[in-house]
């Protein structure tokens, strides 16, 4: 399932433009990309967390866009999950 944006969308009164809330957005895209890494990588969220030394509950709340993502997050992900630093999902 492709990535909605539409949940972010800001619409003005009396106005055509369409505007996106862009922190909630960019939050939200990174973990659905994060979770389609994991799912790459054909791991649970419980082995995930296990191979990042961190609760599940961290891995879920994350991939919810609960939890603030950092890049050493990203590409320590990326690492365990055995993607390359410059891994984009496709689709």
């Amino acid at each position: 399932m492709p990535f909605d944006p539409k949940p972010f969308e800001i619409r003005h009164p009396g106005s055509s433009e369409v505007f996106y809330d862009a922190l909630p957005l960019i939050r939200a895209h990174l973990a659905y990309d994060m979770r389609r890494a994991r799912e790459a990588a054909g791991l649970t969220q419980e082995e995930l967390g296990a191979r990042l030394r961190r609760p599940e509950e961290k891995v879920i709340k994350t991939e919810s866009g609960e939890w603030d993502i950092s890049e050493g997050h990203i590409n320590q992900l990326l690492r365990v999950c055995g993607l390359p630093p410059d891994w984009k999902p496709t689709g």
